[in-house]
């Protein structure tokens, strides 16, 4: 073999063909074994002839009685306890046991063995029955005819103990260890002839058990195993050949794939490499091959575009059919792999023979490194198939380890990797009781990782690490390497690697002299209070429990080091000092404890929780005194030092010049001024607002602090009345920063301007409601100014405690309000908006309306709002899109609010709405210029209908879009009625891709159409004002001239006109149209 391959040089193929010819059992492959339940093995009924039945588990008696049937085998059991029963002698009443052997038992055997169970059979040969005491058995399988190549042994169930099997072939062993409940279990082992099969004794019970023999039921050469001897022969040819200086075109690395616990390759071939001097590391790989696939589609010419999928025959009839499907509905697993694909290789892990992982750096692996097997053939771990119209992508990764096998010449180098598990490991499981220089490498190999400071970020690991280093210390009674171990690893310096109980094993394990230094440097030197403590306590608990005075004494003493060494004390905290200060007492805290704790960076989350603690320790302090004191030292000094506005942690940090969200986050201001309610420290609340408004004068958005601080502080004023006077100054700055200030004052954000108004005096609230600041925020934020009038309405007025001069002071600030707002409204807007969105225009009357009486000023309001829209009312747009709709709406809203639309205001406006729509919107009635047979022109189609409408009213143009009949429809009518001789004249032409009949009459047949609209909107604005009675009652005698010019009963010429207006100004019976450049002289009254 070797001469062969060196003339080839073909290492890779030679040795991949050695590995799957001769050595190609694997995991035992030699043997198999098997341990089944009750639930899944059948009982064979087993019949012995003159005995009768056999019960299992095996009894005592039962056995005994099988006993006195068998003969001994002396040849191979010479010392009595092991018998043998012919097979003639057995039956199987359970028919289910001969099918059980077939279908399960001896597919299984060949299947690990490597053999075709198709082509293989097994036959009883005899009972086994081995006694306690029994001596350990070797003896060697052999063939007992042409066709047996094995044997399979069935152990039934039956009560004993030991007996332990091992199978060996060459270099490879296998240990079968039987289970606990052997009298529940049937344990099947199968192996090759020629398999040396050694027992152990059994110590107690009984064992029984079948020996079968494997049998080949198909012509050719009989299954076997190789020679071993040629197996080492072969694969040392092999290494030699591939170790030689002539290294052209060898494999610099083999990846040979393993199986699970496979002995044959790690026995044979590993050893033999490493005697040679190449190097065999493992590593688990993920193997993924990548390919394309292709769907052919046919065409199915029956779709309505000649060109489609297939569809389903499900479409048609309801049923499946084979066609092509869709790929969408397809898993990766429905397509085969393509032979193209590509492959990946990624290492996940690497170790040598004993564990350790290492990394290989220029690794790279390909299909042509892969020895003994493929790393595809088993489970796939994932998957994953993308595909557009007629393609796709599968991609499948499967794990595997194999082995890695480098000549000594391979420039590749593996560099020791993370060696952390694996020192913990081999030290975990060591059972070692004094130091050795293997495992002090391990114990430097760990204490490396502890110093890395990355590392010591990841507590658990450092925790386990330390605890595995201080038992090995423990082991071998080693205080110098436990001390060695502190040292590096900083033990010192935080607690939480060791932990309490550690610490304590260590008092336990070493003389105290020893490590007394070690456990002072902890305790001065930790990181945090709360481990310090708890680690004197425990010490000192443990002492005591074993009457050991000097460490008692020695806890003692450090436990004033904590106290006089403080760290920056967290939440944690609190509660051991509570403990300590009950202990010594408030003076003990005040007089040392306090002044180290205001040295050090304040921290809130401490702060508010211990103060709260110590407050609930009033019985602290015999005087109530000292103990007030003190809490008030520490409530100020948290109120003097802490943040008022923390950052967000998510919030990034900002310059010096912070904007407006700042200082939104008021919760530690809250948190303040709650711990002084809580704590019966008012007084210092003026403190955190003097504090707050330097801070926020820099922010316009300052407001936005008040905004969200009114609503809580508000609460807590109305119960705790005693925070009335220190929170006094807040409030008033909070109403003046909500009202000058914000943007936004709007329906839903108005509470807190409300509830700040509400804490202060209204005193306070007439200097706040000048009318300067009135009339400024009625010209720049009339919104806002509307939603306060409405506010101190609504929800402030109620609210004035039935005091006539508080109520009538907050009434006059609403009229100033509302009348400011009046007279900063731009009413000429509504001119231009009359004519380009009548609705808004409309709507801004209406809305000025309501705020009048939603404010409670209707009436005085009412009176500005109509002298100010009369002042255009002769404008036609304005009169139609504005008085004319707000009449209706005016009569409707007071008629709702209980008021009479018959008094002034409201009469006097609606009559002179109505007198300037009679006088300068009417004109006298015009003749009717159209022919009475163009007013009843055509039929009674929809087209003749709307024409016979265009001819009664005043519009220029018809159109009649339809089809060429309907336009041709409506000219013959037009020709019929002689339109033409009347000058009205129409034409097709061409609008929007469609023919449209277009039909124009001459201006003077317009005239009166328009007269009759006028007419009409006319009559529609005195039904608006009710019944005629009520039209009286409102005009008064002008009722009938100005209905008559309406209806065109009357025709007022422009002299008639101008003396009716003279005539009834002189009488006074109706309002004049006065200019308003301010409010009424004279206060108009409140209701």
């Amino acid at each position: 073999m070797a001469s062969s391959i060196g003339k080839s040089g073909d290492i890779r193929s030679t040795l991949d063909a050695l590995l799957k010819s001769e050595l190609k059992f694997r995991s035992g492959g030699f043997a198999s074994s098997h341990v089944y339940s009750m639930k899944d093995a059948p009982n064979p009924c087993l019949k012995i002839d003159g005995l009768g039945l056999i019960g299992l588990p095996l009894s005592k008696r039962d056995a005994a009685a099988i006993k006195s049937y068998c003969m001994p085998y002396d040849e191979i059991f010479p010392s009595g306890r092991c018998w043998m029963m012919n097979r003639l002698l057995i039956q199987f009443h359970n028919p289910e046991w001969d099918i059980w052997i077939k279908q399960s038992v001896l597919p299984a055997v060949c299947e690990n063995i490597g053999v075709d169970p198709s082509k293989t059979h097994c036959e009883l040969d005899k009972l086994l029955l081995l006694e306690a005491d029994s001596p350990d058995l070797t003896h060697d399988s052999a063939s007992m005819g042409p066709s047996m190549f094995g044997t399979i042994n069935i152990t039934l169930p039956s009560e004993f103990t030991g007996g332990t099997l091992c199978l060996q072939y060459g270099d490879s062993t296998r240990v079968i260890a039987f289970p606990a409940k052997t009298s529940l279990t049937t344990t099947v082992v199968g192996s090759f002839v020629n398999v040396t099969h050694h027992m152990e004794s059994v110590t107690s019970g009984n064992r029984l058990s079948l020996n079968y023999r494997l049998l080949y039921s198909s012509e050719g050469p009989l299954p076997f195993l190789p020679n071993p001897q040629g197996i080492k022969d072969g694969l040392t040819a092999i290494f030699k050949s591939w170790n030689t200086p002539d290294i052209a075109g060898k494999p610099t690395v083999l990846a040979c794939v393993v199986a699970d616990e496979d002995d044959a390759l790690a026995t044979s071939v590993f050893n033999i490499a490493n005697q040679l001097g190449f190097r065999v590391y493992y590593a688990d790989i993920d193997y993924t091959l990548t390919g394309s696939v292709t769907f052919e589609r046919r065409q199915n010419r029956d779709r309505w575009d000649g060109y489609a999928f297939d569809d389903y025959e499900e479409d048609l009839d309801g049923s499946d059919s084979d066609s092509d499907e869709d790929p969408d509905g397809f898993e990766p697993d429905d397509y085969e792999m393509p032979s193209y694909a590509d492959e990946a290789f990624d290492i996940v892990e690497i170790t040598d023979l004993s564990g350790m992982p290492v990394d290989i750096p220029d690794l790279q692996l390909s299909r042509s490194s892969v020895i003994n097997g493929r790393l595809d053939s088993g489970e796939v771990q994932d998957q994953s198939y993308e595909h557009d119209y007629d393609e796709g992508t599968v991609s499948r990764t499967w794990s595997a380890q194999v082995a890695l096998i480098l000549p000594p010449w391979s420039p590749l180098v593996a560099v020791v990797g993370d060696a952390f598990d694996y020192a913990c490991n081999l030290l975990e499981e060591s059972l070692s009781t004094a130091r050795n220089a293997e495992e002090l490498k391990l114990v430097d190999i760990l204490v490396q990782c502890c110093e890395d400071e990355k590392r010591r970020k990841d507590v658990p690991s450092i925790s386990k690490a330390v605890g595995i280093l201080r038992e090995t210390a423990d082991r071998w009674n080693d205080v110098d390497t436990f001390l060695l171990v502190a040292k590096r690893c900083r033990l010192h310096t935080n607690i939480d690697f060791m932990g309490i109980e550690g610490f304590v094993s260590v008092y336990l394990a070493f003389d105290w002299e020893r490590i007394e230094s070690f456990f002072a440097d902890t305790i001065k030197q930790a990181k945090t209070n709360v481990k310090r403590v708890a680690l004197v306590k425990k010490l000192a608990e443990t002492a005591r429990e074993g009457s050991d005075d000097e460490v008692t004494n020695w806890c003692s003493q450090n436990d004033k080091v904590v106290l006089d060494s403080l760290r920056n004390v967290k939440r944690r905290d609190v509660k051991w000092l509570i403990s300590y200060i009950k202990d010594r007492g408030i003076d003990f805290f005040r007089s040392g404890l306090l002044l180290q704790l205001q040295k050090q960076p304040f921290n809130q989350d401490f702060w508010l929780p211990f103060i709260r603690r110590l407050y609930a320790e009033k019985s602290l302090s015999p005087l109530s005194k000292d103990f007030d004191s003190t809490i008030s030292r520490c409530v100020l000094h948290v109120v003097t030092v802490s943040p008022l506005f923390p950052p967000s942690p998510h919030e990034p940090k900002r310059p010096n010049g912070a904007t407006a969200q700042d200082f939104v986050n008021t919760s530690c201001i809250k948190d303040f001024v709650q711990l002084c309610v809580d704590t019966d420290t008012i007084e210092h609340c003026k403190l955190i607002f003097k504090r707050m408004q330097p801070i926020i004068a820099v922010s316009p958005g300052a407001w936005k602090t008040y905004h969200a601080l009114v609503p809580d502080l508000s609460q807590l004023t109305n119960s705790h009345l005693q925070l009335s006077g220190p929170l006094s100054e807040f409030f008033e700055t909070a109403a003046r920063q909500l009202l000058h200030n914000s943007q936004s004052i709007t329906d839903s954000n108005t509470e807190p301007l409300l509830l700040a108004l509400r804490q202060t005096s209204h005193a306070f609230l007439k200097q706040l409601m000048t009318p300067a600041c009135i009339g400024y925020l009625a010209k720049t934020r009339s919104q806002q100014s509307r939603n306060v009038a409405c506010l101190l309405q609504n929800k402030l007025l109620p609210l004035s405690n039935g005091d006539s001069s508080e109520r009538n002071d907050v009434a006059e600030i609403i009229l100033q309000c509302v009348t400011e707002i009046l007279l900063a409204f731009d009413f000429s807007t509504l001119v231009g908006l009359s004519e380009s969105d009548p609705s808004r225009a409309l709507g801004s009357v209406v809305e000025l309306f309501n705020l009048g009486f939603l404010s409670g000023c209707g009436v005085a309001a009412s009176q500005i709002i109509f002298d100010r829209l009369l002042l255009y009312a002769n404008q036609k747009e304005y009169m139609y899109a504005v008085l004319c709709p707000f009449i209706k709406v005016l009569l409707a809203r007071t008629v709702r609010m209980g008021l009479q639309p018959t008094v002034p205001p409201f009469s006097a406006f609606c009559a002179k709405v109505a007198s300037i729509y009679a006088l300068e919107i009417m004109t006298p009635k015009p003749d009717e210029a159209v022919s009475l047979q163009l007013r009843n022109i055509g039929c009674g189609c929809t087209f003749c209908t709307n024409l016979r409408a265009f001819f009664n009213n005043g519009k220029a143009i018809h159109t009649v879009t339809g089809s060429h009949s309907e336009r041709g429809h409506v000219e013959k009518k037009l020709n019929e009625a002689r339109a033409g001789h009347s000058k009205v004249a129409w034409e097709t032409v061409h609008d929007s891709y469609r023919l449209t009949l277009r039909i124009i009459k001459p201006k003077v047949m317009r005239v009166h159409g328009a007269w009759l609209a006028r007419s009409q909107n006319g009559q529609n604005l005195l039904a608006s004002m009710g019944t005629e009675a009520i039209q009286r009652q409102i005009m008064g005698r002008d009722y009938d001239w100005i209905r008559g010019a309406i209806v065109g009963a009357t025709n007022i010429g422009p002299a008639i006109a101008a003396a009716r207006l003279l005539a009834n100004i002189t009488n006074g019976e109706f309002l004049t149209m006065p200019t308003v450049t301010g409010p009424p002289a004279k206060k108009a009254r409140y209701n």
